[in-house]
Order: structure tokens, then C-alpha cells, then sequence
């Protein structure tokens, strides 16, 4: 039971193989590799999908369905690959094959290979965890860090603008550049009349004048001379000067607070630009840190939730590195499985041509030859069928045309009797013709009739002149090789022929020419017509063109 179930496996024909005995063990371990790579498969898968969704009935059900994939796909691998005895041939039709069946051994592998290594990568999972933790925390702390570097740049960016809103203003370095000038100028104004003041103390003299009735002392009275006067003179203009530059420099001082007042706005302006960027940022730092505590429990949740497959075949590649155990060890499971996966191409290629192999080219070439056969005869039906169509055509245009020159005739002629008397023989004719057709024809359509009808007959009898070679092998006496043949029967032409040459067979065919008394060969290697000049029970003795001769005996 179990043999036939392997058997089944494997792909092979169990007709054919039960009548090779001797290649049965060879299809049973095939079959049994194909059978246990698709349990391995189906192990592989289910395992594999559990970490998916965490389920055993799912994982049940996919892994007996992938299990079921990799069977099919092995089986049909194995069964698609014929024996022809040339092995570069055979591998060359198999690469394709062999291709598929490494993916599908890497593929198979790394499910297994997770499992064998459940330890070191869970470990190294968590270690990742750790990394991926510590992480966050430190794109906290980067995120917060950038955002007190943006408020400090925004703090120092709205006092440079005040600062510069004052110190860079035209209009007060205008106004500021005109009041040292006249203060200079009142400064110079003043000592210059301090100077005139002197000469004039110099220039003027003091004389008695009237007695003051209360005190009884006279009064002093001065008496400058030209250059004090000329000095006074000039002391009440540059007073005069003193005032104007006083009165410009009031203007200008009044123009100027005028402007620090404009200024102060400006910058009040600006500083409330800025104070509304720097509260939002702020705001986003008072958020960041009231929400730390959240963030840093979401990036832990969501590295303990990391737990599917393909983490675990992330954390497996980093704990391979070239040369390390872990490396050597997955490495050679993936070869092992590869092995096992093709395997059964392998013992496919190496196996030689044997006699399954021979009986199923046989069959499969008969099949090929009797579907040939059948095309063939329902071509020729139709041509047959079409052949008879167009000589009714014919026939009936002929008939048609007499019949409208007897009408014609008779119609021109109706009133003279010898015109009558031919054209009444003239139908007589026609009626004559018309008759022989409708036989031949009949004879025609039965004679197909009975040909369908025989031909079951005609494929078991050869017709009367055809010679019937007992269906064994014939054995070429006048050649130093083992040579021999084998004429199929049945047919009155392209009968099948076997011809083994050194073991080696081939398949071709042979028809009668019964015009000459020969016999046409046609094979890959060998195409010839020979001359019968002997047909006995046990012996043929045949002659080629150029004279040489040829006998065979029975084997």
C-alpha cells in the first residue's frame, strides 16, 4: 500500500511501471522524497504563518494548503523530465526545474532555521528592543533640544532686530548728526564772548556821577571806549547766534524724541511678532515634555509588539556574520534542504535510460502516430467530400447549358418539323446523360459508403498483394552489429517499424509499393527502398538499388 501510494508520488505511469519490476524501488524513493519534502513544507508554512496571526487553526490550514503546493510542484518537476540518453539534453531541459526547486528549498529553510535558533533570536530581539527604547529617548531628547535651540534663536534674532530697529535708524542719526555741531558752535559762541568780555572790562573806564540821596555814596558810571563798544556789539550778535543754535537745538531734540517714540513702537511691534513665535514654540516644548511619558510608552509597546516573522528573519541576519557559527549552521540547512528539494530531479538525471523510459516513449509515439493516422483520414474525407461537390457543380452546369440550347432551338424552330424531330433528340440526349450521371454518381456515393463502412476491416487485413511480416523481431544476418526489426502490420501504407541498432531503438515506418514488389523504409537515421526477392516464413531476403543485398531471419 505504501508503495503504491510513493508510486503515486513519483509521477510514474503504474501501468507501465508494473511491467518493469526492476525500476519500481527506483520511483519509490522519488516518490517518498516528494512526499516527505511537501510534509516539511507544510511544517515550514504553518510555523511560519503563526507568527503572523497567532492562530493554530490557521496555521493548520495554511500549512497543510502550502504543504499540498509543494507536492504538486515537485511532482509535476520530477514527471516533466524525459529520459532521451543524452545527459546534457536532459539537463539542459531540467535547469529551469532545478532553479525552481532551489527557491523553493530556501523558501522552506527559513522557517525551520527561525525555529532551530528560537533561543539566540528571541534573545537578540530583545536586545533591539533595548536599542529601539533607548532610541525614542533619544529622539526625545533630540527633538527636544532642537526645540529650545529655535526659541533661543528666536530670542536672540528679536533682540538683534531691536537693536538694530535703534542703532541703524537714518532718520535719528539724521536728526542726532546736526546737534553736536551747534552745541560746538555755542561752545566756541561763548568763549568767544567770555574773550570780547575781557577787552571790554579793559576799554571802559569809571567815572562819579549823581550821589545816591539814601546811601550818600555816587553812583559809578562806565564809559567804554570804541573797542569796548565795538566788542559789545559784537557780544549782543553772537547772543543772538546763541539763541538760534539753542532754539535749533530744542527743535532737533524735540524731533528726535519724537522718533525714539516712533522707534519704541517699531520695536514693541516686533517684539510682539516674536513673543507670539516664541510662545508657540514654547507651547510645543510644554506639550513635548507633559506628553514624554505617553510618547516613551507608545515607542515601548509598539517594540514589544515587534514579534512577526520577519523581525525574527531580521534579527537572524544580524546574528549572521560571515564565518560565525550561526552563519556556518544556517548555511548548511539551506544546502540540506536544497539537496532534498532536488533530489529527485538529481536521481531523475543520473538514473539511466531504462525500460520504463523505453515503454513510455513507445506509447507516447503510437498515440502521436494514431492521432497523425486519424487527422490524416479525415483530410482526405473532406478533400473526398469536396472533389464529389465539385463535379456536381460541373455536371449541373453542363446539363443546364444543353437544356437551354435544346429550348432555345426549339423555340426558333417550332414551326419546322426537321428542326422539331432534332431538338426532340437532342432531349432524349440530354434525358440519356442526365440518366448515366444519376448512376455513376449513385455508384460513387456507395462505393464511399462502403469504403467507411470497411474500413475497421481494411486496418485488420492487408490487401491481397501486400506481404504480412510476423510481428517479432527480424534479425539482419549480413551485418557484424546487432541489428533488428520489427514491421508493425495493419495498415496498407506508413506502418509502424522498430529498429534497434546496438541496443539503441528507434521508431519509424514501413509501407508496400506493390508496383515493383518493394518495400519503403523511413527512419531518422536510415531512409531506403528495397526489392522483395524472397518472403518465407523464417527468412526475407531484400536488395537495394545499388545491388546489395540484405537478409533477415527471425530472431
Amino acid at each position: 500500500m505504501l508503495e503504491k501510494f510513493f508510486i503515486i508520488c513519483s509521477g510514474a505511469d503504474k501501468p507501465i511501471l508494473d511491467s518493469c519490476p526492476t525500476e519500481k524501488t527506483k520511483f519509490v524513493g522519488i516518490g517518498a522524497t516528494i512526499f516527505l519534502t511537501a510534509c516539511l513544507a507544510a511544517i515550514s508554512g504553518g510555523y511560519a504563518i503563526y507568527f503572523t496571526f497567532n492562530d493554530f487553526r490557521v496555521s493548520l490550514i495554511f500549512g497543510l494548503f502550502w504543504g499540498i503546493i509543494i507536492f504538486n510542484l515537485d511532482r509535476y518537476i520530477v514527471s516533466s523530465i524525459k529520459k532521451t540518453g543524452k545527459f546534457s539534453n536532459e539537463l539542459l531541459t531540467a535547469s529551469p526545474r532545478l532553479l525552481i526547486a532551489v527557491v523553493l528549498a530556501i523558501t522552506i529553510s527559513k522557517p525551520l532555521e527561525i525555529k532551530l535558533f528560537d533561543g539566540s533570536i528571541t534573545k537578540k530581539m530583545g536586545q533591539n528592543e533595548d536599542e529601539y527604547n533607548k532610541g525614542c529617548v533619544t529622539s526625545f531628547n533630540s527633538q527636544r533640544s532642537n526645540l529650545d535651540i529655535t526659541k533661543s534663536d528666536l530670542e536672540k534674532e528679536r533682540d538683534s532686530k531691536k537693536n538694530s530697529i535703534y542703532v541703524n535708524d537714518p532718520i535719528k542719526k539724521d536728526i542726532g548728526d546736526k546737534i553736536p555741531p551747534l552745541n560746538y558752535s555755542n561752545s566756541d559762541l561763548r568763549e568767544r564772548i567770555k574773550t570780547n568780555n575781557g577787552i571790554i572790562g579793559a576799554n571802559t573806564e569809571y567815572k562819579d556821577g549823581d550821589i545816591n540821596p539814601k546811601t550818600g555814596i555816587a553812583k559809578r558810571i562806565a564809559v567804554p571806549n570804541s573797542i569796548a563798544i565795538s566788542k559789545m556789539g559784537e557780544n549782543r550778535t553772537l547772543n543772538n547766534t546763541i539763541g538760534e543754535n539753542n532754539f535749533k537745538i530744542k527743535s532737533l531734540t524735540d524731533s528726535l524724541n519724537n522718533r525714539d517714540a516712533e522707534l519704541m513702537n517699531q520695536t514693541r511691534a516686533a517684539e510682539k511678532q516674536y513673543a507670539l513665535q516664541i510662545a508657540g514654540v514654547q507651547h510645543q516644548i510644554d506639550d513635548l515634555n507633559a506628553n514624554r511619558e505617553v510618547i516613551l510608552l507608545k515607542c515601548k509597546t509598539e517594540a514589544a509588539l515587534d514579534k512577526d516573522i520577519l523581525s525574527r528573519l531580521r534579527a537572524l541576519s544580524e546574528l549572521k556574520s560571515y564565518g560565525n557559527p550561526v552563519w556556518w549552521a544556517s548555511l548548511l540547512i539551506t544546502i540540506l534542504f536544497i539537496l532534498l528539494e532536488t533530489s529527485p530531479i538529481l536521481v531523475k538525471l543520473l538514473s539511466k535510460r531504462g525500460p520504463y523510459d523505453e515503454i513510455l516513449e513507445r506509447v507516447e509515439y503510437e498515440i502521436f502516430l494514431n492521432q497523425q493516422k486519424i487527422i490524416s483520414d479525415k483530410n482526405d474525407e473532406i478533400n473526398n467530400i469536396l472533389e464529389e461537390i465539385k463535379e456536381v457543380n460541373k455536371l449541373k452546369g453542363e446539363v443546364r447549358l444543353k437544356t437551354e440550347k435544346i429550348k432555345l432551338s426549339s423555340e426558333m424552330k417550332a414551326n419546322e418539323s426537321l428542326l422539331d424531330y432534332i431538338a426532340s433528340k437532342q432531349a432524349e440526349i440530354a434525358k440519356i446523360a442526365v440518366d448515366n450521371w444519376y448512376i455513376e454518381e449513385s455508384k460513387k456515393m456507395q462505393g464511399n459508403q462502403n469504403q467507411h463502412n470497411s474500413k475497421s476491416q481494411q486496418t485488420q487485413q492487408a490487401q491481397p498483394n501486400l506481404p504480412k511480416f510476423e510481428e517479432v523481431q527480424w534479425k539482419d544476418n549480413n551485418s557484424k552489429e546487432e541489428i533488428f526489426y520489427i514491421f508493425k502490420n495493419g495498415q496498407p501504407s506508413k506502418n509502424t517499424l522498430i529498429y534497434t541498432k546496438n541496443g539503441a531503438k528507434q521508431f519509424g515506418e514501413w509501407e508496400y509499393l506493390s508496383l515493383n514488389d518493394e518495400i519503403k523504409i523511413k527512419l531518422q537515421s536510415l531512409k531506403e527502398t528495397y526489392f522483395i526477392e524472397e518472403l518465407t516464413l523464417d527468412s526475407v531476403k531484400l536488395r537495394t538499388k545499388s545491388n546489395e543485398t540484405i537478409e533477415l531471419i527471425k530472431a
